[in-house]
């Protein structure tokens, strides 16, 4: 019985560490994404494309980071 237990626990600690990295790499994504917006906004001289792309590149990558420390902590913890 503890056997199984164990296995259980495992696979599902397993299953949540795959499903943690998925949910904190998407910051990241969006931040990359917000980025080339920059980037372009900056090209083609427009500014509102800029701002609203440098506004979501901030929240990205500050997710990314309160996530990525947080998660760092996590494991240190166990």
């Amino acid at each position: 019985m503890r056997r199984n237990r164990e296995e259980w626990v495992s696979m599902l600690e397993s299953r949540a560490h795959h499903e943690t990295l998925w949910f904190s790499r998407a910051p990241l994504l969006i931040g990359i994404v917000a980025a080339v917006v920059v980037c372009l906004g900056y090209v083609f001289s427009h500014w509102t494309f800029m701002a609203v792309g440098l506004f979501v590149l901030i929240i990205g990558f500050s997710t990314q980071a309160v996530l990525w420390f947080g998660l760092k902590d996590l494991n240190r913890r166990r």
